[in-house]
């Protein structure tokens, strides 16, 4: 007991400390946007219990978009949001639901240590070996940063509904020998397993594939299997309560039958799996005197049959379930195939797939097979072979999409456990007196790893956060003034959550990506790559007054088929400057007069990023926040084709730049320039001083811009340049 509240407490600590970055403003604000949008989910349930939303207003703005995560986590997160309101205001609401996440963490590298000592053999070093696998789960990188204060996500459920499926699939003995009462606490349990798991997670049925392998071999290899005690009637009330907990989004979002959505289509594959496995005791009852591998045979042909049947009259669930294999486990789908999480582990080379799946997982992830090998190789058969699929599967799907790593964590550290464990016993045989001390080698090498490791070392050495620039503007926009008619703010994708959470303004897309409304995230993505009249055609059709660009969305992903990047070693790419349309959203709006680059001109930038991008000779913030106005007109006569070049000194957070705008005079000997940016401007991280306008080759003379000529688009009086 003292190890294990050793453990728990080193994994509470690690997390805890890995969230500095949650309180770098002062306040508890998580920076993951997916968290943020649970806690506005977690909100909006709050104040609606015990519905929860399955459109958001303000999604997809201004039409509204579909929201299509499960239920339960969030519905889950709102009584703790509403608890810790009731305690510590609007704040403790937030920091409430984190410390909900946080508990569910620990609990996780808990049943780590439970299930390594439930199926390790009986040995003097069993209890210590369970501790290793228990710190090993506290300390694994993906488990630390997937569970660290400040993230409120779904995907802890996610590790503990294969945790959880995974414990019940090894014990599970539908022998109709075992005493009723037993039997029916196995249907109870995976009623309850097969329901939360589809309601906090709408891939669980996967989660219920990968255990399907050891509840088929039970009822197929016992004697005489009982339908009552194979787990079939189980998952199939499972499959009826998901649906019934589903119900209401499907009616709120209209997907009946969409692998991407909370839909029906989950609770149809886990009851798939219930007729699957009750099909396995039918057969098994009627082959009494056969073994399992007749058994297995005659399963697969009737299964194939009845399959075949199902498919014919329900053709959507070939359709939907080949998109979802294809379009989202192999990534198919051009959005997901963006995501890092989406990234697969699996590199050129098996040296950079080792590298990889150690950054994820430490050194028990990239020495998984040779564990494996360590301790299944003493008695390859029953309940290890079982366990060993378990540890296998769930690190192959880690390979194939390193999201997969978190669910894979606490069996890699269950294998590191089990192999510790059979080297120690080895010891001990070796050395029969010294078993005493021998014992609690486990423990000491998971300890002794957990030092040596840089990854796993690193969680015991959390390097201090510093402010996140997409939570800075989520806070700055919550100061600004709102237009009516242009509420929305045009943001890139992934800083969707932290604007509509943190600066409560809707968006065109979100972290959600194109699921909400897919008209919505390919107007976000194109505004981003084009001119600013085209920009401000989508602000307008989408009721948008600011915008959110720089460094953070332009750099790799707006790229130029002739001049790649927008840098180029410590300077700037003039051929990307050149070529891209929405190159200036990179400089402030500010136009580059020696490359023939235009300014913005109804875009003022009133917010910038602490965090500046690293690797170049001049700072400039990652990101800008730009309020959409009409511009200050300056209109002057020149010589034919002279050219006029405002320039206008800009700070940020103490960092000076040279804001500048030009126009060429016509053949007339007229220019007009719309300037966007006043010369009184003065915001928490932007300032401006009085301008300089050179007309020509005349003098540079001193012009002042005010602000309220830019918002209401009024005329600056401008000197006349000689002639």
């Amino acid at each position: 007991m003292l190890g294990l509240t050793a453990v728990a407490g080193l994994a509470l600590a690690v997390r805890v400390a890995a969230g500095g970055e949650a309180l770098a403003t002062g306040a508890f604000v998580p920076s993951d946007g997916d968290s943020l949008y649970h806690l506005r989910r977690m909100a909006m349930t709050a104040a609606d219990l015990p519905r929860v939303p399955g459109v958001d207003p303000w999604l997809a703005w201004p039409d509204g978009g579909r929201v299509q995560w499960s239920p339960g986590f969030d519905l889950a997160g709102a009584v703790a949001l509403r608890l810790g309101q009731a305690v510590g205001g609007p704040s403790g609401g937030w920091l409430a639901a984190a410390l909900l996440h946080l508990g569910l963490g620990v609990l996780v590298v808990l049943l780590a240590v439970e299930l390594t000592h439930a199926v390790a053999p009986a040995s003097p070093a069993r209890g210590p070996a369970a501790l290793a696998a228990g710190l090993l789960a506290a300390l694994l990188p993906q488990a630390v940063a997937s569970t660290r204060l400040g993230i409120v996500d779904h995907h802890v459920l996610e590790t503990l509904t294969l945790l959880l499926l995974g414990r019940f699939a090894l014990v599970v003995d539908p022998d109709a020998a075992c005493p009723a009462p037993s039997r029916w606490r196995t249907e109870i349990v995976a009623a309850l397993l097969a329901a939360s798991g589809v309601l906090v997670f709408a891939g669980a049925p996967l989660y219920v594939a990968l255990v399907m392998p050891l509840l088929l071999g039970a009822a197929l290899a016992a004697p005489r299997p009982a339908l009552i005690g194979s787990g079939a009637p189980g998952l199939a009330v499972g499959a009826a309560l998901a649906a019934a907990g589903t119900a209401p989004l499907v009616a709120q979002h209209g997907h009946a039958f969409d692998y991407g959505f909370a839909s029906y289509l989950q609770p149809t594959l886990v009851a798939a799996a219930a007729a699957a496995l009750g099909l396995a005791v039918v057969v098994a009852r009627r082959l009494p005197g056969q073994r399992w591998p007749a058994r297995c045979v005659a399963w697969l042909l009737l299964g194939l049959a009845a399959g075949g049947a199902a498919l014919l009259l329900v053709p959507r669930l070939a359709a939907e379930g080949r998109a979802g294999l294809v379009g989202w486990l192999l990534r198919r789908d051009p959005w997901l195939a963006r995501i890092d999480e989406f990234q697969p582990m699996v590199r050129a080379t098996a040296t950079g797939t080792a590298v990889a799946v150690w950054r994820y997982l430490g050194t028990p992830g990239a020495l998984l097979p040779l564990s494996l090998f360590a301790w299944v190789a003493r008695r390859p058969r029953g309940r290890r072979l079982g366990l060993a699929w378990l540890v296998g599967s769930s690190w192959a799907l880690a390979l194939l999409q390193n999201r997969f790593g978190r669910v894979a964590v606490p069996w890699v550290a269950l294998s590191a456990g089990m192999a510790l464990l059979a080297a120690t016993d080895a010891l001990i045989a070796w050395r029969p007196g010294q078993a005493r001390w021998l014992a609690w080698a486990p423990a000491a090498a998971a300890a002794l790893l957990a030092l040596l490791d840089p990854a796993l070392a690193s969680a015991l050495r959390p390097e201090p956060a510093g402010p996140d620039a997409g939570v800075e503007v989520g806070l700055d926009l919550a100061g600004w003034d709102v237009v009516q008619g242009a509420e929305g703010v045009l943001a890139p994708w992934d800083l969707g959550n932290q604007v509509l959470t943190l600066g409560g303004r809707p968006v065109v897309a979100n972290g959600m990506g194109s699921y909400p409304d897919p008209r919505a995230f390919e107007d976000s993505e194109r505004a981003f790559q084009v001119g600013e009249a085209e920009l401000l055609g989508i602000a307008r059709a989408r009721r948008v007054g600011a915008v959110v660009a720089g460094a953070t969305n332009l750099f790799g992903r707006v790229r130029s088929a002739r001049a790649g990047l927008p840098f180029s070693g410590a300077g700037f790419n003039p051929a990307w400057l050149t070529s891209v349309p929405s190159a200036p959203l990179l400089l402030g709006g500010a136009g580059i007069p020696s490359l023939g680059v235009r300014h913005f001109e109804h875009l003022m930038p009133r917010f910038a990023s602490s965090f500046a991008v690293i690797g170049i000779d001049r700072p400039l913030p990652v990101l800008w926040g730009y309020e959409i106005v009409r511009g200050a007109r300056l209109e002057g006569l020149a010589p034919p084709g002279a050219r006029a070049v405002l320039e206008v000194p800009l700070e940020e957070h103490g960092r000076p730049h040279t804001w500048r705008a030009f126009a060429d005079a016509g053949p007339d000997g007229r220019w007009t320039m719309t300037v966007p940016l006043p010369t009184d401007l003065a915001t928490p991280t932007v300032r401006t001083t009085e301008g300089r306008l050179r007309v020509g080759d005349g003098p540079a003379l001193p012009l002042a811009v005010p602000e309220a000529a830019v918002r209401a688009g009024q005329p600056v009086a401008v000197a006349p340049a000689p002639r």
